[in-house]
């Protein structure tokens, strides 16, 4: 089976709904920032701190590259890793991209309650523009779900029936 990828907003859902997907459906799951923290052996917040955002992306770009050669999985993505460069269109080629789309307010909240992620440390006022330059690239996504005030298994299931499976 084509890998299924989930895009969008940090915050949005993607590595819960992704495991949940993956458990369902019998595929392999794979969290983006999860394996590059791995790989690293440091937190994505560290990674930013220590070494930079541009370190950072370079790392994505390489996962990029190395899940050309995978199959069958669900790969839920760090939520920059689809805006920068072409990276939309290269995600679209390893397998059917899927946005997991929140409102403003539920992104806002998500992020500025944990303060884990790097985001938060930014504030309202910069996630909100943020928020408007992503979305707009999220939206080339093979397809858009809806995930505001849904819970996870009704997530799942309407992933799984826009991708007939």
């Amino acid at each position: 089976m084509k890998n299924i990828i989930l895009i969008g907003m940090s915050g949005c859902g993607k590595t819960t709904v992704g495991k949940a997907l993956s458990e369902k459906l019998g595929m392999k799951f794979i969290d983006t920032d999860e394996k590059i923290e791995k790989e690293e052996g440091l937190s994505t917040s560290s990674i930013f701190k220590l070494k930079g955002e541009k370190y950072f992306r370079d790392l994505e770009k390489r996962i990029i590259e190395e899940s050309h050669n995978i199959e069958n999985a669900v790969i839920a993505t760090g939520g920059g890793m689809s805006v920068f460069e072409d990276n939309i269109n290269k995600l679209k080629k390893i397998g059917y991209t899927i946005f997991l789309r929140v409102n403003e307010e539920t992104f806002l909240e998500r992020i500025l309650e944990d303060k884990k992620r790097p985001l938060a440390k930014k504030g309202r006022e910069y996630l909100i523009t943020l928020y408007s330059s992503r979305e707009n690239i999220y939206l080339n996504a093979h397809k858009v779900v809806d995930c505001e005030n849904k819970n996870i298994d009704f997530i799942v299931d309407e992933i799984i029936k826009i991708l007939e499976i």
